[in-house]
């Protein structure tokens, strides 16, 4: 007999970084919400994206944020529905050697995406070993868990949570 699918109706959030200056960004967002604990939102941290292929699960929506450096007309943090056709990702560096890019089109290669992941980017400065975390960025880090808390919030008022969303490759 074959095993029913999964259809779990939850949220994977994934902080990337490191403990190497503004790379600890990713980190500092998961930490954020870990200790508000939301309902229904798995909260990790992994130093590179490629760790997230190990966590994804059917019917589990993915929610990442990872720094990143090139970001538009002066913004200090941006999300994607990925993929989106109108961000040209190649001009937001990341931080990794395998890129949050790659993982997440490597994702959809191997079928582990039910949902369509949400990206959220901040940009970072010095990402060197023994630089601290740019002051500045607290501010960036909680307007950023407010951001994933109401997309949260909003997704499952919209149903999102049960229904997967269908996304086009550009």
């Amino acid at each position: 007999m074959l095993a029913e699918p999964v259809t779990r109706s939850g949220f994977l959030f994934v902080g990337l970084g490191s403990s190497h200056g503004d790379d600890a960004v990713g980190w500092k967002v998961a930490d954020a919400l870990l200790k508000i604990s939301p309902e229904g939102l798995v909260i990790r941290k992994a130093l590179a994206p490629i760790d997230l292929l190990d966590w994804l699960e059917p019917g589990t929506r993915l929610l990442t944020c990872d720094g990143c450096q090139g970001l538009e007309t002066g913004e200090t943090w941006r999300r994607w529905a990925w993929p989106d056709c109108n961000v040209a990702w190649k001009s937001a560096v990341g931080v990794h050697d395998f890129t949050l890019p790659g993982v997440l089109a490597l994702a959809e290669k191997l079928g582990r995406l039910s949902f369509a992941p949400e990206v959220w980017g901040i940009e970072v400065g010095a990402c060197e070993p023994a630089t601290e975390l740019n002051g500045d960025l607290a501010t960036t880090v909680d307007t950023v868990v407010d951001d994933v808390l109401a997309f949260v919030s909003s997704s499952c008022k919209d149903s999102a949570c049960t229904k997967p969303r269908s996304f086009v490759r550009c």
